[in-house]
């Protein structure tokens, strides 16, 4: 959907974002599963991070819809949120869920009570446990329709909600 050369991926594929610290906390073993087990899976997963010594990555490395690019700066990470369609964050909070609304990602979100203080269902997909997010990652990554209308949800609550210089403004003054 959006420009992913850099990447090598096809444009006219869904690139998905999952960055961290991958652990079972994240529920990062959880997703790459999944995928796994979908026979064709209409979508690239871009990995950007470290994995914990509990998941053994070297499982999933061969995989034609897994892109494993490691530790990544902040500036590296913005160029592929801005590449990406989907941020999927399945498992504990992170503030780069901030940075991927407003690089116009469509989120995938734990339903976090935090989460839920700012985005309502209109706004991202919830996944609350594994058949929510196996659901995701075989159906709704096919809707082109249902993804865009999420990422521009998402970024208008982001405009609103997440612009810190906006809301120290409104405090602070």
């Amino acid at each position: 959907m959006k420009s992913d050369n850099f990447l090598k991926i096809d444009e006219k594929e869904i690139l998905i974002c999952l960055a961290g610290k991958f652990n079972f906390i994240k529920k990062t073993k959880l997703v790459l599963d999944s995928i796994k087990e979908i026979k064709h899976f209409s979508a690239t997963l871009v990995l950007v991070g470290s994995f914990d010594n509990q998941i053994n990555l070297n499982k999933y490395l061969g995989h034609p819809k897994i892109k494993y690019l490691g530790w990544k700066s902040m500036d590296a990470l913005r160029e592929i949120l801005v590449a990406s369609d989907i941020y999927l964050q399945p498992g504990s909070q992170s503030i780069i869920m901030q940075e991927a609304a407003c690089m116009r990602n469509a989120l995938v979100l734990y339903p976090h009570v935090n989460y839920k203080n700012i985005f309502s269902d209109d706004d991202v997909f919830y996944v609350e446990n594994s058949d929510q997010l196996k659901y995701f990652l075989h159906h709704e990554v096919k809707n082109y329709e249902s993804i865009n209308t999420k990422r521009e949800a998402s970024y208008q609550v982001a405009k609103i909600k997440l612009d810190n210089h906006k809301n120290f403004s409104e405090i602070f003054n």
